[in-house]
């Protein structure tokens, strides 16, 4: 049997902002923010509103899906590194200040765009943007040579000092904007101060939204993070409880069969050794589609031996993918469900059926068997199925589904996963 393939853990909170749907989403709620920012204008002058409502919509538009693009982008380019930080705390608030910068720079940006489409005096800002330059320059150097001493000694890492930067820098042009409000000359009081206001309030409204942003982020993770556990949880207990009656059964089947076919004997040893070999096995790891299969021959022929001719198993899988990843012990526990609530109750016995379908990137399995009138009273048949249904959404998120039919006396368990060869996280 091959060896099963580690899932690769994302313990960053973060979401991957490098996909395509989550830039989608993005777009659409910084717009959906935006038009509540402009129906939020003072109502007493509604008529003004009106007659600017679209060029105020437009403006206010293009200006929050320019800060969010660029914070995308760079939290995308930052996110091979972000992952790495083992301090969700230290993660968080390197990307709370990367979106604060670029909220900044759109915002200076923007105010000199405007000031130069309504051809106002900006000639005055010149010096203002000089001593901001110096002051953030010498800042940034001497910032720099304190975290560069401070690393080399080992009193902080690199996301520590990246931290420590950004912050240093932002106080910094804090301090230097007042400084320049105090020094400004009286001609140009109002101005700059208009300018400082709507410099601060965007500001402001990003450090709320931002935050409230990485909150709901951290929430969805953690409870993420739950869910998976849980699931986990209970493949370990699926996995800890071979039935007992199961257990003994196949004993003293090969106890039996010692004496008179001792061949048959020693190949249901192997096969018991190899489901308890699969019941030890990492709940973190994905298996391939054919070394779930080998654990459910495995099962199987087991119980051919004691049910004899009561039960018989028609693979139809050819056009089953065998590398297609699956998690480890989902196909099993549906099969012993067929074995113990469909085919043992009856005395005849009967036939399952395993068939497969692909289409494009997926692929449906289906586990068919007859069934008594009142399967739906027996005890335990469903612990097996919410096992799996909760393994197949951590692992595959909105792509894995298990759906059970049931007619007048034939029950159907249909199994549906993406075909992926290599681990994807989907919350990821």
């Amino acid at each position: 049997m091959s060896s099963s393939i580690p899932v690769v853990q994302d313990n960053s909170f973060l979401p991957n902002f490098c996909k395509m749907t989550t830039l989608f989403f993005a777009i659409i709620l910084t717009e959906l923010f935006a038009i509540i920012l402009v129906l939020m204008q003072d109502g007493s002058h509604w008529s003004t509103v009106q007659r600017f409502l679209l060029t105020d919509l437009m403006v206010i538009s293009i200006f929050m899906q320019l800060v969010t693009l660029l914070s995308i982008g760079s939290l995308c380019g930052l996110r091979r590194w972000l992952v790495r930080i083992h301090n969700q705390l230290t993660a968080a608030l390197i990307s709370y200040m990367v979106i604060l910068w670029i909220t900044w720079l759109v915002s200076e940006v923007g105010w000199q765009f405007n000031q130069w489409a309504i051809k106002k005096d900006i000639l005055f800002q010149i010096p203002h943007y000089w001593y901001l330059f110096k002051n953030l320059a010498l800042t940034s150097l001497v910032t720099l040579v304190i975290l560069g001493y401070g690393y080399w000694r080992g009193l902080w890492n690199k996301s520590a000092s990246l931290l420590i930067y950004l912050t240093i820098l932002m106080v910094a042009l804090f301090l230097t904007e007042l400084l320049n409000l105090l020094t400004i000359d009286y001609n140009h009081y109002d101005q700059m101060v208009e300018h400082l206001l709507f410099l601060w309030r965007n500001l402001g409204v990003s450090a709320i939204v931002t935050a409230i942003v990485l909150r709901y982020f951290y929430m969805q993770h953690d409870w993420r993070k739950q869910t998976q556990a849980h699931a986990h949880a209970r493949l370990q207990a699926l996995q800890a409880c071979i039935h007992p009656h199961f257990l003994f059964n196949t004993l003293n089947t090969i106890a039996s069969l010692i004496r008179f076919d001792p061949n048959r004997a020693e190949s249901a040893v192997e096969d018991l050794a190899e489901l308890f070999r699969a019941s030890f096995r990492d709940v973190q790891r994905l298996i391939t589609i054919q070394d779930e299969i080998d654990i459910c021959q495995q099962y199987l022929r087991i119980e051919e031996l004691r049910l004899d001719q009561r039960l018989q198993v028609a693979w139809q899988i050819d056009n089953l993918p065998r590398d297609a990843l699956i998690p480890l012990l989902c196909l099993q526990p549906l099969l012993e469900n067929a074995v113990y609530y469909g085919i043992q109750p009856l005395p005849e016995g009967g036939v399952i059926t395993i068939t497969s379908v692909r289409d494009g990137d997926q692929l449906t399995i289906e586990i068919e068997n007859p069934c008594v009138a009142d399967i739906q009273k027996s005890r335990g048949l469903g612990v097996a199925q919410d096992n799996v249904r909760e393994r197949l959404k951590v692992y595959f998120g909105g792509q894995g589904k298990l759906t059970i039919y049931q007619e007048s006396n034939c029950y159907r368990a249909s199994l549906r996963i993406p075909y992926q060869k290599t681990y994807e996280n989907p919350n990821s």
